[in-house]
């Protein structure tokens, strides 16, 4: 009983510790399942937690990768920055240097460890300085408040290193850097070597100048026109020609103020064809401040500006008055004449002519011919001429250098030719050549000569000899003297047998009514009149005057128009009245 009662109470004390074990196990399996649970979380969080790792070191690597190729970059920007061909220099706030490149050294003469924290204005021109600093100082200041104004540009000077008591010029550009904090740190200056540049500058402004020059003192008058027509360019050759100085001309319409009113539409087209791009070619009258009329070549051309853009016309004029004065000479000349003169120049050496002038040739065929002066004809004919004018100097010239030695040089020459006119009209012309210059220093020859129409030459002579006999006798028989007077300008051009009457011989050009009784000079010029327009005067008594002698000697006086192309001219036949 004892062992079971011991049994039992084991058993009982052993049924309590099992339920205590069960009770210990149960929250031991809860404690277990909440750690499996807090470890289950842990594990994820770490997993998370690697991930993030994993991502922030991805990102570090590629942070030192973007470092690295940016510390590569600064260093070829650097390594740019000191090999530069440009000096590129870094100063502080108060003015000193902090960086400078080789080429900034290289400038200022010195090592770029030496010119570190020395005054950037101590490399200057000492009349630069003070610009810089002022420059500086108020970019400084301004760049508070308007940081977009930080930037600016001055033109300085530094010691050339390699050559002696030489200065370069420097052209800055400044801008204001700041720290990462945004503050200021100073100027970062990059310079421009404008030495050369300078010079070309200077050389274009001579250049400019010289041209400005040579347009104003060119013997050509030259007019400058804006899109206006307004003149905006007036040389002293214009000035000297037309009378206005360049106060004057400028700002006034060419076309309405200095052209006559039938040429204004031939010049303003000229002008509108120079601002379109044509080159342009009139002859137009210009009227001078005095009004004299000129006769003006103007070539005007398109004017542009530095960019190519069109801003106006000039013209470059030619005065050709007296030229225009001279061709109509050398056409009355070879209408009265009948005759012309030529010249050519050749080559000594091989005795080619070089150079021609037939001008008055081809007037006087022009004439006679009745032909245009541009008529295909005239234009063939003179190539002929010319040829056989030449041909016909070479010649003279190679005989003359072929002479024998001993033989007298000729110095003359002539030939005859034939023209036939439009009309049918057949009309012989002697050509006369002379040797006027002969050099050897110049190897060139010079000739002259006449050219004139000898179709009736000889008749002429036979005929003329005839004629002054019996006109001689004529007036002899009819008058007892007789003049040829000039009409308008009153004066006598010859005079037959006017010794018996004025008891000297009578100069050309002796004043008629000198002659004449001044009560009788009206009478005299309404005979004048009349026979200009009738051909013929009736005749009427006028009292003559010796020359030196006031005694009156009454007469009648005959007049008769002598050339029906020159009415200006008429003969006065003096018939003497018998006296008590």
């Amino acid at each position: 009983p004892i062992l079971d009662a011991r049994m039992v109470t084991e058993a009982a004390f052993y049924e309590d510790r099992v339920a205590n074990l069960e009770k210990e196990l149960l929250s031991t399996r809860t404690r277990l399942n909440d750690a499996l649970e807090a470890l289950a979380s842990s594990e994820a969080a770490l997993s998370a937690r690697d991930a993030s790792l994993a991502t922030m070191t991805s990102m570090f690597n590629k942070s030192g990768q973007e470092l690295l190729r940016c510390k590569s970059a600064l260093a070829e920007i650097q390594s740019c920055i000191w090999a530069a061909d440009v000096p590129v220099i870094t100063v502080d706030c108060s003015g000193l240097v902090t960086q400078c490149n080789q080429k900034a050294a290289e400038v200022f003469g010195c090592t770029a460890l030496a010119a570190l924290q020395k005054r950037f204005a101590d490399f200057m021109h000492i009349s630069d300085r003070s610009a810089f600093e002022s420059a500086f100082a108020n970019k400084l200041k301004s760049n508070t408040n308007h940081p977009e104004q930080g930037h600016f540009q001055i033109p300085f000077r530094v010691k050339s290193p390699s050559l002696e008591h030489s200065w370069q010029e420097m052209l800055l550009h400044a801008s204001i850097f700041k720290s990462g904090d945004d503050s200021m740190k100073g100027l970062f200056c990059v310079g421009q070597d404008i030495t050369e540049l300078k010079k070309q500058r200077m050389e274009a402004e001579l250049i400019a100048e010289d041209l400005t020059r040579l347009v104003w003192t060119v013997n050509a008058p030259i007019i400058g026109v804006d899109k206006q027509g307004l003149i905006s360019e007036w040389n002293r050759k214009a000035e000297q020609l037309i009378g206005y100085s360049k106060e004057e001309a400028l700002g006034k319409s060419l076309v309405h103020e200095f052209i006559n009113g039938d040429y204004e539409d031939t010049v303003q087209l000229m002008l509108s064809q120079g601002l379109s791009g044509q080159e342009t070619r009139h002859e137009v009258p210009l009227y001078t401040k005095n009004g004299q009329r000129l006769q003006i070549l103007l070539s005007a051309m398109t004017r542009r500006d530095r960019h190519g853009d069109v801003v106006g016309v000039i013209c470059v004029g030619q005065d050709i008055t007296e030229l225009r004065l001279e061709s109509k000479m050398l056409q009355n000349y070879a209408k009265i004449c009948g005759a012309a003169v030529w010249s050519m120049r050749g080559n000594a050496v091989t005795g080619t002519v070089t150079e021609c002038m037939t001008k008055e040739i081809e007037h006087l065929i022009s004439q006679q011919a009745q032909m245009d002066i541009c008529d295909p004809r005239m234009v063939l004919w003179r190539a002929c001429f010319v040829s056989i004018l030449k041909t016909m100097c070479q010649n003279f010239w190679m005989r003359r250098q072929g002479k024998v030695p001993g033989e007298r040089a000729t110095t003359n020459f002539g030939y005859e030719f034939c023209f036939e006119a439009p009309n049918g009209q057949v009309k012989w012309y002697k050509v006369e050549g002379h040797l006027i210059e002969e050099s050897s220093a110049k190897e060139e020859f010079e000739v002259t000569g006449s050219m004139q129409e000898c179709t009736s030459m000889w008749i002429d002579m036979v005929m003329g000899d005839r004629w002054q006999k019996w006109w001689s006798r004529m007036c002899h028989m009819v008058f007892d003297a007789t003049l040829l007077v000039d009409t308008q300008e009153y004066r006598v051009l010859n005079a037959w047998g006017e010794d018996k009457i004025f008891g000297c011989k009578l100069q050309n050009n002796h004043p008629v009514l000198k002659l004449i009784k001044a009560d009788d000079s009206d009478a005299l010029k309404e005979a004048f009149n009349e026979v200009t327009f009738r051909g013929f005067e009736r005749g009427r008594t006028l009292h003559l005057l010796r020359p030196g002698d006031a005694k009156e000697m009454p007469a009648q006086c005959f007049l008769l128009s002598a050339d029906q192309e020159n009415p200006n001219e008429c003969m006065m036949g003096i018939r003497m009245e018998a006296t008590g």
